[in-house]
């Protein structure tokens, strides 16, 4: 997609500056809009992209049971329904939508427990801080 923009900008900005293809284009301001559109839609490629800061099922310890009927959704640590994923689970869901993890930003967990340590959540002591997952995803080619 940028390839082909940056061809459209080239040809446009050839027919809009070089006098002797300014004279074969015969209608001007068609050009100036393809450039000036050309121009606005580069760096859409770069902005169809989309951060991820939410909660890890890694909150609760393995035997917390969701909300029924909905998977990723755990009312144990606020009292009110939150959604809580696997990475896995993270990536498949955004995948059914066409975006793909992001290379220079991998998943990264923050916050959890160190194994055979007390879960944040969902254990007899209140919940304390969520499990959070952080990672950038591109929209899919």
């Amino acid at each position: 997609m940028v390839a082909a923009l940056v061809l459209v900008l080239i040809v446009t900005a050839a027919f809009l500056y070089l006098p002797f293809l300014a004279s074969l284009a015969g209608q001007r301001n068609i050009f100036k809009w393809l450039h000036v559109a050309a121009g606005l839609m580069l760096p859409l490629p770069i902005v169809v992209a989309l951060f991820v800061f939410t909660f890890s099922r890694n909150t609760f310890p393995e035997g917390v049971a969701p909300v029924a009927g909905e998977p990723f959704v755990f009312t144990q640590f606020s009292g009110a329904p939150q959604c809580f994923l696997t990475g896995e689970q993270l990536v498949d869901e955004l995948a059914a939508v066409g975006f793909l993890p992001e290379p220079a930003v991998p998943l990264t967990e923050y916050n959890r427990p160190a194994p055979g340590a007390r879960p944040v959540a969902g254990g007899p002591a209140s919940p304390t801080r969520p499990v959070i997952y952080e990672a950038a995803f591109r929209r899919g080619r």
